[in-house]
C-alpha cells in the first residue's frame, strides 16, 4: 500500500511539472548539475531535457547580461555569498541567453531543495520570460520622455505594438 501511495504522489508531481509549460522549472543538485528540467524550461531555454540534465547549471542557465544590451540595471544578487545553496528564497530579474543565442529578460526565483529530513539536496530555479513586459515598459518610457519634451507622439496600432516583440514571441491572434 505504501508503494502505491508513493507512486501516486510521484505521478502527481510529474503531472504538475509537465503542465507548467509557461514557467521554466530547473533543479540543480549539490554538485551544481541539472537534475530536473521541465517542458517550460525547454520552451524558454531551447534545450531538450536530455541535453540539460547532468550538465552544469551555469552552462544551461547562461547569464546573458554581459552579451545582451540592457536598458535597465541588473537586479541579480551580488556574488558575495548570497547565492549559496543554503540561501533562502531569492527573487530577481536578469537576462538569460537561450541555446540559439537569443537573449531573454527573465524573473527568477531560487529556493533551496531539501529532502524529507530537512537535509539540503540542491536548489530549485523557477523562471518566467518577462521580455514582452520589459519591451513595453521601455516603449512607454520612450513615449513618456517624448511627451515631456513636447514632441507629438504617433498613435500605434496593435500590429505596431506587436512589432516590439521578438519574432518568436509574436503570436497570431485567435479568431474565435
Amino acid at each position: 500500500e505504501n508503494a502505491g501511495e508513493i507512486a501516486q504522489v510521484n505521478w502527481k508531481l510529474e503531472s504538475v511539472l509537465r503542465a507548467a509549460t509557461s514557467v521554466a522549472i530547473v533543479a540543480e543538485d549539490l554538485s551544481g548539475r541539472v537534475s530536473l528540467f521541465n517542458s517550460g524550461a525547454s520552451t524558454l531555454l531551447g534545450y531538450r531535457p536530455d541535453e540539460a540534465i547532468g550538465r552544469p547549471i551555469k552552462e544551461i542557465l547562461q547569464d546573458g547580461t554581459a552579451d545582451c544590451k540592457r536598458e535597465d540595471s541588473r537586479e541579480q544578487p551580488s556574488e558575495d555569498g548570497s547565492g549559496t545553496l543554503e540561501s533562502n528564497l531569492q527573487s530577481y530579474e536578469t537576462t538569460y541567453r537561450r541555446k540559439d543565442e537569443i537573449c531573454l529578460q527573465v524573473q527568477v526565483s531560487i529556493t533551496p531543495l531539501k529532502d524529507i529530513t530537512g537535509k539540503l539536496v540542491g536548489r530549485l530555479h523557477v523562471a518566467q520570460d518577462i521580455t514582452p513586459r520589459k519591451l513595453l515598459e521601455m516603449e512607454l518610457r520612450n513615449r513618456g520622455s517624448k511627451s515631456l519634451s513636447g514632441e507629438k507622439l504617433p498613435s500605434t496600432s496593435e500590429e505596431q505594438e506587436a512589432d516590439l516583440l521578438p519574432e518568436w514571441l509574436r503570436a497570431e491572434p485567435s479568431r474565435d
